[in-house]
């Protein structure tokens, strides 16, 4: 627990009811005169024991309700906020987004750069395979030529 909630919801001394179980009765009553047919009532919804059930009325739990009171006070200041900070994080929101647009953009344009550089390695790889090839050949036609030339020598001196 907080260490100022004794300070913002001081525990009541007296026995007597006080405004918070006044204003619960109030709601109690209240609720009972709600439509049972309400669409919007869920009977077998979240069980709000916890945060309804605060002991008899002699002998209330008071750190208990006051507690969940405080739960109460600190949800709704989270909501309030959240409500009053919506518009900044849909702008920021906006914001992350638009940059992150603008880096997918950037990392498009280097992987296109990037594919065409290897495409045009890849045609000069081909173009001086294609230019080589004739050389190639003769040079290899010359290489078994040699070889030929020289198995012949030997099996002649062999054969001397």
């Amino acid at each position: 627990m907080h260490p100022r909630v004794n300070e913002l919801l001081p525990l009541s001394s007296n026995s007597g009811t006080s405004a918070l179980l006044q204003d619960i009765q109030r709601f109690e009553d209240d609720d009972d005169e709600e439509d049972p047919n309400d669409e919007r009532i869920l009977p077998q919804g979240i069980s709000m024991d916890r945060y309804t059930e605060f002991g008899t009325a002699d002998d209330v739990n008071y750190p208990q309700m006051y507690t969940a009171l405080s739960y109460s006070m600190l949800r709704e200041r989270s909501t309030s906020l959240m409500t009053q900070n919506a518009p900044h994080l849909q702008h920021a929101q906006r914001t992350h987004l638009a940059s992150m647009s603008e880096l997918d953009n950037v990392y498009q344009r280097e992987a296109a750069g990037k594919r065409l550089r290897v495409d045009e390695i890849n045609n000069d790889r081909k173009r001086r395979q294609l230019e080589f090839e004739p050389v190639a050949s003769y040079l290899e036609q010359r290489w078994q030529d040699g070889i030929r030339l020289m198995t012949d020598l030997g099996i002649q001196r062999a054969q001397e």
